[in-house]
């Protein structure tokens, strides 16, 4: 400068512009801010443009997520970079969790990259700590990072009670947190059991989900017993067992609690209402 085959006085100045090569395009780090990058390409004799938006899970949403060329590419003076702003993290398909342990529920969406909630709530078709479904429900689309409401049944599962006893069925719905609300004896003449204490059915019945804290459960006892065979047991043995299925004993006065039974009635197998007397003789 003066540029070559200009006159120049003798004594002037003449400045020597040495190259720095051909420009590369300008690392990213620090550099997302569209504003900010396209200062640092015209610093460098380049010229920036706007292309397609892309999905980036790292880039926030209006920054820019990359360039075309590639960073530390060496490019000519005055070439065009393309630079392409983050649409954010690409949309995920919700997926279908119904029926789903919640544990299991809760991991697959977090793989996903969703913020799981978990709401509790009834469902009379869902067994308890399974999965309802989601809101945003399954088959949607939401970002990766956006929050997920997971809801899960509270509901308890009546358990089959049928021919255990009462104080047993009494137990085992207390550990489920289900509330007895009466105990009554059948009126199904077909409701045979062991003892006059063993349970028959339930209202409502085994294998039904309720809401444990709104719904309570009725224990329905056999309507009949059927009469154990004490022929050949001594009496005090013979009379703890009729007993025991709910039924009074009469036996001889002169009788000792050794003799042995030889005869009784109602006969053994048959099926008697509870409370029925039965009567013993013994072999003194």
């Amino acid at each position: 400068d003066p540029t070559t085959g200009e006159k120049a006085v003798k004594g002037d100045a003449v400045t020597l512009l040495v190259s720095l090569g051909k420009p590369t395009v300008p690392s990213l780090d620090g550099l997302t801010n569209p504003d900010d990058y396209n200062k640092a390409l015209s610093e460098r004799s380049l010229v920036g443009e706007e292309g397609e938006t892309v999905y980036s899970d790292n880039v926030p949403q209006g920054q820019i997520a990359s360039v075309t060329p590639s960073p530390h590419t060496m490019v000519n003076v005055n070439s065009t970079v393309t630079y392409h702003l983050s649409q954010g993290p690409a949309p995920v398909n919700v997926p279908n969790v119904h029926n789903t342990k919640a544990d299991e529920a809760k991991q697959q969406l977090q793989q996903l990259g969703f913020n799981v909630k978990v709401e509790n709530k009834f469902d009379d078709s869902v067994k308890g700590n399974y999965a309802i479904g989601t809101s945003p429900d399954a088959g949607s689309q939401a970002t990766r990072g956006s929050d997920i409401t997971l809801y899960v049944s509270t509901a308890v599962e009546i358990p089959d009670l049928a021919g255990v006893s009462e104080e047993a069925a009494r137990d085992q719905l207390a550990k489920a947190g289900i509330r007895v609300e009466s105990v009554t004896r059948s009126g199904d003449s077909d409701a045979v059991g062991k003892s006059a204490n063993d349970v028959y059915i339930t209202n409502p019945q085994a294998g039904t989900l309720i809401d444990s804290s709104q719904t309570t459960v009725t224990i329905e006892l056999v309507n009949k017993v059927e009469v154990p065979n004490v022929i050949g047991k001594r009496l005090s043995e013979a009379r703890t067992i009729l007993q025991d299925a709910g039924f009074k004993v009469k036996a001889p006065s002169s009788a000792n609690s050794n003799s042995r039974v030889i005869y009784q009635s109602p006969s053994f197998l048959s099926e008697e209402s509870p409370e029925t007397r039965v009567e013993l003789r013994t072999l003194n």
